[in-house]
């Protein structure tokens, strides 16, 4: 056993794990270097380490990933034997950022001297991968750094760790012929196929509404549905001279981008995890594309086709390579709500679905240009068909009489350390303000609240957020997972902020909708939030007065605030259908008419060349 009581510094991210760790000896004196708000509550002596970096700093470092992966994949696609594999390899080094933010915190002291690092294990691996830090990895240039394993209880809320599910009236509220249509033809695809004379259509990661919406477009009209199962492939090797390129590419990209912003020490590890990340994706490309080719060659057809709702990086790669090579078209489509409107410091570009497939199918222009256009990673077009069924029903279900008038639907997500660097803020600072909102705003106001808490999970602990909700006698947390589709109508006005996918649901809902655009966290575009401006209630969180507005706003008669969102309408249309898409029912067929105008194209192209 270690014994906790010569280090004078401990990276701690659980308080059931500094509790076991104080039992074994660890002093009360002892500084703790954390990232969890929970932590920083609870711990005097504990100091939010990511705080510790000025926020300039940050704003330079989450800058500079967006310009080492635009680099690294402009760099790689040039190289001959790599070409469009460039992209995975570049998302395979983009995912590594999540390690580079957490070294920025790090001192040479960190480096050099003893430390204890205290991982929070549950004995479940899914969620044990979830709570642990990253400090061991960074640390091991450290010889005297220990990483020691304590044994916390399972979190008792969170996401995904249960909670009821929607009832069976909500969820055939949400259901429509075209939903039962696509689970019968894809269940009974190969009797389909059997009986049929035209190409089939392969479905990949079928989560994806605008997928199914898709697929039975196809299916109504004669072509089976096949669901493709992915596989693990092992690693295959790659030559030497790609390893090599890419390894001195990636170097030289981190010591040209990266300029003092890491201490020595970490240099070298960070570097490595660089490219071998990299090159990790490339021999996901080596491995899967012949294993898929195998599979096309045997169940395809010159004119299948493959709608898919991911994968991207070497998987994605894999299949659209040997997809090319059999002649079978591969389509991606749009996840959710965000390219549109969110102005993010981080350039997340190099995860659009169509760097890696041969068209992309989006819910409006502005998801097509940002896609397409406006993108260096693009391999292909973006087009816009509209949105699909989820979104659009939510305009028409039932509103039944809602004990809390108003919902606050957080999208507080913490970074903790598998997180996008989509904010300069650490954890803890986010927590405050959020804090800060349910204590100076939500429980002032003359109504009942509902608080629906972001549906994920980064640390082990209560959340400060959390119990400020829960001390309040207005407000009423919403513990069960239930999504936010089925539960949204039951209130009378939505209040939400940051440019996510929650924005999406909220403004189709035709809801009053209060929206509070941060400029520290996942703010708007400037395009975006002009015309939020005058289709909702926006509320600047850098204004001065911001709290006390927010406050003056949402105390007023709700009859007078469904009054003013109402004269409003015109407003929101425009939003709903230049930022979010129309909602006409149309967009499976849309999208099935493109592929089928698409599909004839590229047969001609081969007509032609033979």
């Amino acid at each position: 056993m270690v014994d906790l009581s010569v280090f004078d510094v401990a990276f701690c991210d659980s308080p059931a794990a500094l509790i076991s760790a104080r039992a074994l000896g660890l002093r009360g004196d002892a500084r703790i270097l954390t990232t969890a708000p929970a932590v920083m509550r609870q711990e005097a002596n504990a100091i939010d380490v990511e705080a510790k970096v000025p926020s300039e700093i940050t704003a330079h470092f989450i800058a500079a990933v967006g310009e080492y992966v635009t680099r690294l994949h402009a760099a790689l696609r040039d190289c001959s034997n790599i070409g469009e594999d460039a992209c995975a390899a570049a998302l395979g080094a983009f995912n590594e950022h999540k390690y580079l933010h957490k070294a920025l915190a790090l001192t040479l002291q960190d480096c050099e001297e003893p430390r204890a690092i205290l991982q929070p294990k549950t004995g479940d691996k899914r969620l044990d991968f979830v709570l642990q830090s990253l400090w061991p990895t960074l640390l091991q240039v450290n010889a005297q750094a220990v990483s020691i394993d304590l044994a916390v209880p399972k979190p008792s809320r969170g996401a995904s760790l249960g909670g009821e599910a929607p009832s069976l009236a909500q969820r055939l509220q949400n259901l429509r012929f075209d939903r039962f249509a696509y689970h019968a033809f894809s269940r009974f695809g190969g009797l389909f196929g059997a009986l049929s004379k035209k190409p089939a259509v392969f479905v990949l990661r079928d989560s994806n509404e605008l997928v199914k919406e898709t697929a039975v477009s196809f299916a109504f009209r004669g072509h089976p549905l096949v669901l493709l199962e992915e596989e693990a492939f092992p690693d295959a090797c790659i030559a030497a001279d790609i390893v090599a390129v890419v390894e001195q590419t990636c170097s030289r990209l981190f010591d040209e981008v990266f300029a003092g912003l890491f201490k020595e020490p970490l240099r070298d590890v960070l570097r490595s995890r660089l490219s071998s990340a990299a090159i990790r994706e490339l021999k996901v490309i080596a491995a899967g594309a012949p294993a898929w080719r195998k599979r096309l060659a045997k169940v395809s057809h010159s004119d299948a086709v493959i709608l898919h709702g991911g994968p991207i990086g070497g998987r994605g790669r894999a299949l659209h390579k040997a997809a090319r090579e059999e002649g079978v078209r591969l389509y991606g489509f749009q996840h959710g709500v965000r390219r549109e409107i969110a102005n993010w410091p981080l350039d997340v570009r190099i995860l659009n679905e169509n760097n890696f497939s041969d068209m992309l199918f989006c819910y409006n222009s502005e998801g097509a240009s940002y896609s397409a256009k406006d993108s260096p990673f693009a391999i292909s077009e973006a087009r816009p068909v509209g949105m699909p069924g989820d979104y659009r029903r939510r305009r028409n279900i039932f509103v039944r009489p809602a004990k809390q008038p108003l919902i606050y639907i957080s999208t507080l997500l913490y970074r903790g350390g598998r997180q996008l660097s989509n904010t300069c803020l650490s954890d803890p600072q986010r927590s405050e303000k959020e804090e800060g909102l349910v204590r100076d705003v939500l429980a002032k106001l003359p109504y009942k609240v509902r608080y629906k808490p972001y549906p994920s999970l980064r640390y082990e602990g209560e959340d400060p957020v959390h119990e400020a909700v829960e001390s309040a006698g207005n407000l009423d947390m919403f513990e069960d997972e239930i999504d936010l589709r089925y539960m949204l109508q039951s209130h009378q006005v939505a209040i939400t902020s940051g440019a996510t996918s929650t924005v999406g649901w909220c403004a189709l809902s035709n809801l009053p909708l209060v929206f509070i655009d941060d400029p520290e966290a996942q703010p708007l575009n400037a395009k975006a939030r002009e015309k939020f401006d005058a289709a909702f209630f926006v509320f600047d969180a850098a204004h001065k007065n911001y709290k006390q507005n927010l406050l003056e706003f949402l105390s007023q008669p709700i009859k007078d605030i469904q009054k003013q969102s109402a004269e409003k309408s015109d407003a929101r249309r425009i939003v709903q259908r230049d930022f979010f898409g129309l909602a006409d029912g149309d967009s499976g067929l849309n999208a099935y008419r493109i592929i089928c105008d698409d599909v004839k194209a590229m047969k001609n192209i081969r007509t032609k060349r033979t």
